[in-house]
Parts: C-alpha cells; structure tokens; sequence
C-alpha cells in the first residue's frame, strides 16, 4: 500500500506534499481527496493537480482539527486508492532543518542557494525587476532562458530572464513581474526569498514572504 508525507507550517495556507507521490498515481487522481482516520472522522481536501508544485490546498488548514495534530507538523498517509487517503500519525517538525527535501522552506548549503528582495512601491509595481550582485550572476550563469516562479498560493508563472550587455550590463525578470506579484499576494514591505535548487540545475525558484 502507498504512502506519502505532507508538511503543515503555521505560516502556509497551502500543504505541500511529495511529488514523487504525483509522478507515481497522478494519473489516478481527482481533484477532491478524502481523508478518514481510525475513528471514521472523514475530510475533504482539494488537490491542485499540478505535478510541479503538488499543494493540498481548500479545507488543508482545517485538517489539524478534524485529526488532532498540531501546527509545525509531518503528516504521514496511506493511499487506498481512487483518491482516499487514510491519517496515520504526525510528528512535530522542531526546527526547519528537519523539512524533507522537496518542500519548498528545505535549504542546504551546496544543494540549495537563497536569494533575497525588499519590496518596495517602485519595485512591486514595474513590469520587470531589475536583480543585481549574487542573484545577477546566478541567473547569467545558469543560462535560463526563463524561471518558474512558484509560491504559496498555488501561483506559478513562467517569466523571461532579459540580458544585456551594452551600454552597460542589465539582467532583468520581466516582463509580467508586476502581474506575478498580484497573483502571488505580494505587496509594498514585503521580503521575499528566491529559492532554486542547483544541482540539478532547475530553472523553477520558489518564492515566498519572510516576513
């Protein structure tokens, strides 16, 4: 029988979920999934269905009453097939150094590489972002043509890296960086993380509020 984790942080409206679990039943899977425990408690949860960014979004929050764990959390559970799911135990999550490798607040040194923006009314508001010094050379070093920008909220948006060389030396994320921030709940105080994952050089970049 299957299993698969899911992380549940106080500070996320959404639970992400191993997505090697997707790649293995996504085939099978609808979008409501119903979750049960040993005392036939039962709850609904919405997948997003996206194989990029698996999220358990519409009645996740919710969960930690229905089952009785409690915030900062692994949750463990069983699939039984044609989208049920049964709770099995969670454990508290101490410190984020002990968040699985594919959520998205998993960092480490060498295999993982943060980058970091104070938003501001300026620049929340253009069409492009202008990045600089370490975030610069990340991105012309990597040769993307584009990032995937995926946050909390389910949003992800697929923007151009834009380069240039004379007169002088620009590397810009645009356009649409002003219509990512609103569909990503970002606004003017903001800081934000960028968080790529570099050794197997992909091109997506999770991005989420510090503050």
């Amino acid at each position: 029988m299957a299993s698969f984790t899911a992380i549940y942080l106080s500070n996320q409206i959404f639970g992400e979920f191993d997505p090697y679990f997707i790649k293995e039943y996504g085939a099978e899977l609808l979008e409501s999934w119903i979750f049960i425990d040993y005392k036939d408690k039962m709850h609904s949860v919405t997948f997003n269905m996206s194989s990029i960014r698996p999220l358990l979004t519409y009645g996740w929050r919710e969960m930690k009453d229905v089952f009785g764990f409690g915030i900062n959390q692994e949750v463990d559970f069983l699939y039984y097939g044609k989208s049920v799911f049964g709770f099995m135990c969670s454990k508290p999550l101490d410190c984020y150094c002990q968040i699985p490798i594919y959520h998205s607040r998993f960092t480490r040194f060498s295999y993982t590489v943060e980058f970091f923006l104070g938003l501001t009314t300026d620049n929340v508001s253009k069409p492009f972002l202008n990045v600089f010094d370490a975030f610069e050379e990340f991105l012309r070093s990597s040769n993307f043509e584009f990032i995937l920008l995926c946050c909390d909220n389910g949003c992800i948006d697929a923007i151009d890296i834009a380069l240039t060389d004379k007169p002088f030396i620009t590397t810009s994320v645009g356009i649409g960086w002003n219509n990512f921030c609103v569909r990503g709940e970002f606004v003017a105080g903001d800081f934000l993380c960028f968080k790529f994952t570099v050794l197997n050089g992909s091109n997506v970049t999770c991005v989420y509020k510090l503050n």
